[in-house]
């Protein structure tokens, strides 16, 4: 008997989150994935916001006219700046921010923390004020991110840019570090070669793990299937169907 495939939609702006999809094809065989972002949008703090939420607003849109059964949500900018959209949605959303912070607090309470982010996801202090921790260490990740956007990863650059980053907090004692865009997690070499017995937080998993929860409860994933995978880029004034 053939299983009912699911439909998921992961929103993104630009391609600071794509390392989702590997995480997420791998466990969801039989469910198709649709993958929208916005490669025109390099910093969000260089832009309007009701611009940005117009932007975001025709994502969710196009996404949602595939009758997806859970909505993904991997760009922390999309929830900082334009969280008001997504309270009307029927469906389940799962949102990067509050699920990496739960996560942390549950599982790492009061350790000392290094938090890889973009430097406007730093000022923002999202993360900062709600994680709860014993020491926080902010480490600006803008390079290194344009770096992975090249995919320059395990390169000598990012072995370089790692190494930068680690500098000011190599010897602060961290216990875990804190990816705030997924794609950080493709850089995990250059990180323990420099600091090998740090954890970094798994937010792939995290997120897999509740869509898991959220489309399967208390049942096991297919594990045969021919799911697919679409990805749609969004380019201003031309938000075209997801094929």
């Amino acid at each position: 008997m053939k299983v009912p495939n699911k439909k998921i939609g992961v929103l993104d702006l630009n391609i600071d989150n794509l390392f989702i999809l590997n995480s997420l094809r791998q466990k969801f065989i039989n469910d198709d994935i649709y993958y929208i972002n916005d490669v025109s949008i390099e910093n969000v703090d260089e832009m309007d916001k009701e611009e940005l939420n117009q932007i975001v607003s025709k994502l969710i849109s196009s996404l949602l006219e595939k009758e997806i059964d859970l909505l993904l949500v991997v760009s922390d900018s999309i929830i900082e700046f334009c969280e008001e959209l997504f309270k009307d949605i029927k469906i389940p959303v799962i949102q990067i921010i509050n699920e990496t912070i739960e996560y942390v607090n549950e599982q790492y309470e009061h350790k000392n923390v290094g938090f890889l982010s973009s430097n406007s996801m730093i000022e923002a202090n999202i993360y900062q004020k709600n994680i709860r921790y014993n020491h926080l260490y902010n480490m600006p990740g803008d390079e290194l991110r344009d770096l992975i956007r090249k995919q320059l990863v395990k390169t000598s650059e990012t072995f370089q840019e790692a190494k930068n980053i680690i500098a000011p907090v190599y010897k602060k004692e961290l216990d875990i570090i804190v990816p705030s865009l997924i794609n950080y997690l493709s850089v995990k070499t250059e990180i323990n070669e420099f600091l090998k017995d740090v954890i970094i937080i798994p937010v792939d998993e995290i997120l897999v793990n509740l869509v898991i929860n959220n489309l399967y409860p208390n049942q096991e994933l297919p594990s045969k299937g021919k799911g697919m995978t679409y990805i749609c880029s969004y380019v201003p004034n031309d938000v075209s169907a997801i094929n």
